[in-house]
């Protein structure tokens, strides 16, 4: 047991590593064949993550060297793929999207101030514990959300929505939180800050979801990897359609991510999602 954190050290380095987009391409290329995709009149989707992952090197020139073999390899990666659909399907038969997450990692920077989640957690669950009894409230917690115990709140017959509330009010006196929101309260109404509603989904998001004060060090004791700093910047990312008869074009307009899913199914003739709220991109409409 003492080495699994070791271990887990070890495997995330790799998760890190460009090794990883090779692997993964790899085996999309053997689930293609195995899966005979694109083989018959019913449409086969596959989805695939490759990682851009910040450096692991601490040295700012090492730093730059990895990442740009992370970007060449990455290239020879998808170029690979491209060529084996091509020779299977023939692109006129594949429709490629390529998208990034939007998500940029800032490193923790040693002059600005700290954040730390377990830190807070235990605190929120000891001003639970002084209030309502002493009892185990926090079920789990990430950098910016709180999973409460809903079965001992419920066996306990108290109210749920007035210990969020209550819950939310201690943690805007921690040190470092800007504000405190209810997940619940994302059902009932439209939130100005749109990107927390937006990213809230009832079977996987927390009860309580901090907004952390801008520049704030995300600190995590043990497991130094994953601190970071955390800024609330607009990240623009490119849009790449390829294949099936797509046009060569550029387009200069902002896109939403809720338009890719009904621009797919157009091109792909099928219907798109029932709870899609996104539009048909008007330079994929077909004729």
């Amino acid at each position: 047991l003492a080495n699994i954190p070791l271990m887990a050290d070890k495997v995330n380095q790799y998760k890190r590593s460009p090794m990883a987009n090779e692997e993964l391409c790899r085996m999309a290329i053997e689930l293609i064949g195995i899966e005979r995709m694109g083989q018959d009149d019913v449409p086969d989707l596959l989805n695939l993550h490759f990682h851009l992952a910040h450096s692991q090197s601490d040295n700012q020139a090492q730093a730059s060297l990895e990442i740009q073999d992370l970007y060449f390899r990455l290239d020879e990666d998808i170029a690979l793929l491209l060529k084996e659909l091509d020779k299977k399907i023939g692109m006129e038969h594949v429709l490629v999207y390529l998208v990034g997450s939007g998500e940029t990692h800032y490193p923790a920077k040693e002059e600005a101030p700290s954040f730390y989640p377990d830190r807070c957690a235990t605190l929120l669950n000891l001003y639970l514990g002084a209030k309502y009894g002493s009892d185990a409230w926090i079920e789990g917690y990430s950098d910016t959300e709180i999973y409460l115990d809903k079965n001992l709140i419920e066996k306990k017959g108290l109210d749920y929505n007035q210990l969020c509330h209550d819950a939310a009010l201690f943690l805007t006196e921690v040190e470092g939180v800007e504000q405190v929101f209810v997940a619940q309260d994302f059902n009932f109404k439209n939130h100005p800050l749109d990107y927390f509603q937006n990213s809230h989904y009832n079977s996987r998001s927390g009860d309580l979801i901090l907004r952390l004060q801008q520049g704030r060090n995300i600190e995590w004791g043990q497991y130094p990897h994953y601190n970071k700093q955390l800024r609330y910047n607009k990240e623009h990312s490119l849009l790449v359609f390829y294949g099936n008869h797509t046009p060569a074009q550029t387009i200069q307009s902002e896109v939403s991510l809720f338009d890719i899913a009904p621009t797919l199914c157009h091109r792909l003739y099928i219907r798109p999602p029932t709870a899609n709220i996104g539009r048909i991109l008007p330079e994929f409409m077909l004729p």
